[in-house]
């Protein structure tokens, strides 16, 4: 009976409370830097499922679901080039099946004791038309074209659980919190993420596999066991804005602008274009900010122009080794590597099958699959494009719904919290004009979650306007 007592009165306020989102950081980087990555798993996923059992919100699943993939290790990753099999051969793939099974317990768990399904509905569920538009056409993929398969249902499958399911599931999951003391969890959470990448991508170049004898960067080198440069750049570089947002009004500013410029650093660290691009463009917007608004006003001004000043003499005295080290960003330039000719053969799918396009796994694309049968087909690397060539007319236009109705909450009753969130979205998405992430699980946990506080947020500046309204 104390046990029970125990697991009910204390065991919630830890998984919903700030410790236990470091104690999940902390494990993944260790099992990261270790290699012991699918033993730790087991832990975490162990206390993940406990975390459903005993907690009525979905919080706990915030550090979970924006961790998962960085404990991936670079000896045991199934990613190309290493293409391990170490999760799923002999006994692990046993204990990755048993795993995945009892998440699926704990979340039936979740969904029965806290009445999810009873609530889900066009009246209480926002985004939910749009969204359904979206699933459908993710189905319908390619259908009636020419080399059609199996694996374009799968694909698209796989789109409807991560646009869809996820998010239904994190909003209901997480709509009777506070929205505000929600935003400032997920804006601990997105720090200590900041914090566990900067981390991973400090000690990868520490290794001394990065920087060959020359003293130049080897961009195929940064490869960090879960994603290649341009993975690590575009996760590093839409954690800014909410950094800068805790250094304009959350406590300890100073630490966090500091946290906000690593992840700059980090962002040319990675060796991507994309993130180099857009990671500056959002450092500079959100300076801009905190130089106009907040209570710093004056500290970001000398700090911005420290910086700036810091940078151009840098450059000027260390201009030939910044050239070497650098030399990949110099070589490569506005190069397009490749993505045009991937657009124009998207194109003339998108010719050969306009209404539901021609799949995901287009013929004209898979031959440039270096690594032979994959289970994710090659992409566009730019999203229009990809729903065009993949799902046609039908495709785009129900993306284009879907997108014109996620900008309905940044527009009503805009806000600091919310401004923030739509610059962080907006760095994701922008990076999707050139890259696939929009496509890849993870990275949509942390556009929806970002997505879903937005909305929560609005639901409550609604609520209240009536009432501040009687009171004038």
């Amino acid at each position: 009976m104390r046990l029970v007592r125990f697991a009910r009165e204390k065991l919630p306020s830890f998984f919903e409370g700030y410790a236990y989102p470091v104690l999940v950081c902390l494990m993944v980087l260790i099992g990261h830097r270790t290699g012991y990555e699918f033993y730790i798993n087991i832990v975490g996923c162990l206390l993940f499922v406990l975390a459903l059992i005993v907690s009525d919100s979905l919080r706990p699943m915030i550090p979970f679901a924006l961790t998962f993939v960085y404990q991936v290790s670079l000896k045991n990753t199934p990613c190309a080039p290493v293409l391990s099999d170490y999760y799923f051969t002999g006994y692990r793939l046993v204990i990755v099946i048993c795993l995945a099974v009892l998440l699926l317990i704990g979340f039936a768990i979740y969904i029965g004791k806290t009445g999810i399904l009873g609530r889900i509905g066009f009246k209480n569920t926002p985004l939910l038309l749009p969204l359904l538009c979206l699933s459908a056409v993710f189905l319908l993929n390619g259908l009636g074209a020419d080399k059609y398969t199996p694996m374009d249902l799968f694909f698209g499958a796989v789109q409807v659980l991560s646009f869809l399911v996820f998010f239904v599931l994190f909003y209901h999951g997480l709509e009777r919190e506070d929205p505000k003391d929600l935003f400032s969890y997920f804006c601990y959470i997105t720090t200590l993420v900041s914090l566990l990448l900067i981390a991973e991508l400090a000690l990868l170049y520490l290794d001394g596999n990065i920087i060959n004898d020359e003293g130049e960067i080897v961009k195929g080198n940064v490869f960090i066991g879960w994603g290649v440069s341009t993975t690590i750049g575009a996760m590093v570089s839409i954690l800014i804005p909410i950094n800068f947002y805790r250094a304009i009004k959350g406590p300890l500013p100073f630490f966090h602008y500091l946290v906000a410029t690593a992840l700059l650093v980090a962002s040319v660290f990675s060796m991507s274009r994309n993130a180099l691009l857009f990671g500056c463009a959002a450092y500079v917007i959100c300076l801009i900010i905190g130089c106009v608004y907040g209570h710093h006003k004056k500290a970001f001004r000398i700090g911005g122009l420290v910086l700036l000043t810091a940078a151009i003499a840098g450059m000027i005295v260390f201009r030939e080794n910044i050239v070497r080290l650098f030399s990949p960003y110099f070589d490569l330039g506005f190069m397009d590597d490749g993505r045009f000719v991937i657009w124009r053969n998207a194109m003339w799918a998108f010719r050969r099958a306009p209404i539901f396009g021609a799949g995901f796994f287009i013929e004209a694309l898979e031959l440039l699959n270096n690594y032979g049968i994959s289970l994710f087909p090659v992409m566009v690397h730019n999203t229009p494009l990809q729903f065009l060539a993949s799902m046609g007319i039908v495709g785009i236009l129900a993306y284009a719904y879907y997108r014109i109705m996620t900008l309905r909450p940044f527009f009503r009753h805009p806000s600091l919290e919310k401004t923030f969130l739509g610059i962080a979205i907006l760095v994701f998405l922008a990076e999707c004009l050139l890259d696939v992430f929009v496509f890849m699980v993870y990275p949509l946990f942390y556009y929806n979650i970002a997505l879903i506080i937005a909305l929560l947020l609005t639901k409550e500046d609604e609520s209240l306007a009536p009432k501040i309204g009687k009171k004038r």
